[in-house]
């Protein structure tokens, strides 16, 4: 994104529920990929596993595989991929800020 775009307020809802549910995102992953980290998933196939799941929509995908496209140049994910995201030691900090508050 450059400076003079906007972000709408349902993107902004998306994302900071996608980042709030990561560790369920994790998840669905794992399932689709049969418990293999470096099987690589397709957005269709990540939305496909994704559907049992309500608390994950499909904008919400949209911006998961959006970052993972920009991060890495790939139409595709694996399970690191998700490090690089949303990674896991500022995500504990930031959380249990949030809890504290």
């Amino acid at each position: 994104m450059t400076g003079e775009e906007t972000v709408s307020f349902p993107f902004f809802v998306a994302f900071n529920s996608l980042l709030k549910n990561m560790e369920l995102v994790k998840r669905i992953h794992l399932q689709a990929a049969d418990g293999d980290r470096d099987q690589e998933l397709t957005k269709h196939e990540f939305l496909l596993a994704a559907q049992g799941m309500s608390q994950i929509t499909p904008l919400q995908v949209d911006i998961l595989y959006s970052l993972s496209d920009a991060i890495h140049d790939s139409p595709t994910m694996i399970f690191s991929d998700f490090d690089s995201i949303a990674p896991e030691q500022y995500y504990k900090k930031v959380y249990v800020a949030l809890i504290a508050d």
